[in-house]
């Protein structure tokens, strides 16, 4: 990530999400009190809107923000957050962001380092006594950057599993791959993380990001499925690939222990834009942190779980770094 002087793209479109059902469906957010103001400062700003557009010939449906050396060049929703309805994406939209959570989960494997409470070393036989001896060296580190060797789920998005239940399921399972040795993306992996960090701060996943990261970064629409409070600003809905409405995170179950750590985080680019100002600033992370967090870990044998088909493309810059 460029330092906030430097032009940033905020990381974030739209997302794709696979849906079960094709029925059309009640806009969550009919109207939104507080769309948010649309960006689009001088030339620069200009430009690129109108390549955005161009690019897209019109079809994008997201929100995008740009800004350079701190100032916003670009903050514009496009498309439409609920296709029926015809509401459209303004500025301030929420949406569910996947494994955005990631991310956040790790800075705060990374503040609690910082603090003498975690090292990037400590195995899992540190935190899971009793866990058996394949698993037992597994490193914070290899949960960090997906070389535990551990598989890559332990039950779906929205199955309602318990704390309890995923840790047996994860800790009990075979790995596939030995630790340290390959990238295999594992979702696991941060579910694990997750419980680390309840275990050493006594706060819920939730809770911890909410005290120590959305607050300090003054993130003020940033949450987790099934907030009520986004109404306010407007929560867009997910379609598949097929143009099928999967509704709005606003109206699914708060994330259980299949996503905890690793996802069922909504956000909007406002936020995302104040998160990338917090960790430059300090204001989350040391600077030993920080370096933590952007230094590459290098990869061999990059592997991607089957429905990752969007991203095959990353296997050749995976297998150079992460």
């Amino acid at each position: 990530m460029q330092k906030s002087s430097c032009l940033m793209l905020t990381w974030y479109a739209a997302l794709v999400l696979v849906a079960a059902c094709a029925e059309a469906r009640e806009d969550p957010t009919p109207d939104p009190s507080n769309p948010g103001t649309t960006i689009v400062l001088g030339e620069n700003g200009k430009a690129l809107d109108r390549a955005i557009l161009s690019a897209s010939s019109g079809d994008f449906s997201g929100v995008i923000l740009v800004a350079q050396g701190g100032e916003v060049l670009l903050h514009k929703g496009y498309g439409l957050a609920h296709r029926d309805s015809g509401r459209p994406n303004a500025p301030l939209t929420v949406f569910d962001s996947g494994s955005l959570a990631k991310p956040f989960t790790a800075v705060a494997v990374l503040q609690l380092v910082d603090a003498g409470k975690l090292a990037l070393n400590d195995t899992l036989a540190d935190h899971f006594p009793g866990v058996t001896h394949d698993k037992s060296s597994i490193t914070i580190h290899q949960l960090l950057t997906h070389t535990s060797g551990l598989d890559a789920f332990h039950g779906g998005d929205f199955s309602e599993i318990s704390k309890e239940k995923a840790l047996e399921t994860i800790l009990n399972a075979r790995p596939v791959a030995a630790p340290g040795l390959e990238f295999r993306y594992s979702n696991s992996g941060y579910t694990l993380l997750a419980a680390i960090i309840e275990k050493v701060s006594a706060l819920s996943w939730t809770e911890y990001l909410r005290t120590h990261i959305f607050e300090p970064a003054a993130m003020k629409h940033t949450g987790f499925y099934g907030d009520k409070s986004f109404r306010e600003v407007g929560v867009a809905s997910a379609y598949d690939n097929k143009g099928r409405d999967r509704r709005s995170p606003l109206t699914w179950p708060g994330p259980s222990w299949g996503l905890i750590g690793n996802g069922g985080l909504v956000t909007n680019t406002e936020d995302l834009f104040r998160w990338h100002q917090a960790l430059q600033d300090g204001t989350l992370l040391t600077v030993q942190g920080l370096t933590s967090l952007y230094t590459p870990q290098e990869c061999t044998k990059p592997f991607l779980p089957g429905n990752y088909e969007g991203i095959r493309a990353l296997r050749d810059s995976i297998r150079s770094s992460y």
